[in-house]
């Protein structure tokens, strides 16, 4: 696991590495090369291009816990006015509609609950057994050589 697309419809308070939109792929795979876990906050439609380009990307989808506080967390920002607000609430219904395309899904009710909830599923996937062989695979040799 290396590439975890990441949208937050709710709010842009998420406490993750935020890339710019236009990344360049080379600069992910040196990310990935590296052995660093790549963030990206991209809505569905990038989701799927991740998917295309990259075969083992892990997908998280992050929802408000209604419409109404949706609304409420974007008016009380007071950054937009009511026309952008309105816009902004029509495209997370439609967006919402593709929830079932991600591997995870996240239910932004607290912010402090949902942060522990990404925390514990990247944990999860860096302690799958994929990633822990690659990770420790002169170890695991060791252990299993006669």
């Amino acid at each position: 696991m290396n590439i975890l697309p990441l949208r937050a419809i709710t709010d842009d308070r998420a406490a993750h590495t935020r890339m710019n939109r236009c990344e360049p792929r080379h600069r992910v795979n040196q990310q990935i090369d590296a052995g660093k876990d790549v963030i990206l906050e991209i809505d569905w439609q990038g989701a799927n291009q991740i998917r295309q380009h990259f075969k083992k990307s892990l997908s998280i989808f992050i929802v408000p816990p209604s419409m109404d506080i949706l609304r409420k967390r974007l008016k009380e920002r007071a950054r937009e006015s009511d026309d952008i607000i309105e816009k902004r609430m029509q495209q997370a219904r439609s967006e919402c509609a593709h929830f079932h395309e991600f591997d995870y899904l996240v239910i932004n009710d607290d912010f402090e609950h949902a942060l522990i909830q990404l925390e514990t599923i990247v944990l999860a996937e860096r302690l799958s057994v994929a990633a822990q062989k690659k990770r420790h695979q002169k170890l695991l040799e060791t252990l299993i050589s006669v």
